[in-house]
């Protein structure tokens, strides 16, 4: 997995000095990957409903949590 920093070096990278393609693709594919696993789980975030969640976790509070919970899951993904 590519971190942020290491996109960012690349980047710094690429304005300085000529790089290999076989270096750029891997990162690129990477970030992609990133990108879609995020949007994945921001879409299932999105898309909850408590009427139809979990019935033995069936309150406002406890969809909160649950919202909260994964979101800073992937927030703490996209930035490791």
């Amino acid at each position: 997995m590519t971190t942020p920093q290491q996109a960012r070096e690349l980047a710094k990278n690429l304005r300085t000095k000529p790089t290999p393609l076989s270096v750029v693709v891997p990162v690129l594919q990477s970030l992609a990957d990133q990108v879609e696993a995020l949007t994945a789980e921001l879409e299932n975030i999105a898309n909850a409903n408590l009427k139809t969640w979990d019935k033995d976790y069936n309150t406002a509070a406890d969809f909160m949590a649950w919202a909260q919970s994964r979101a800073r899951a992937a927030i703490a993904k996209g930035t490791a």
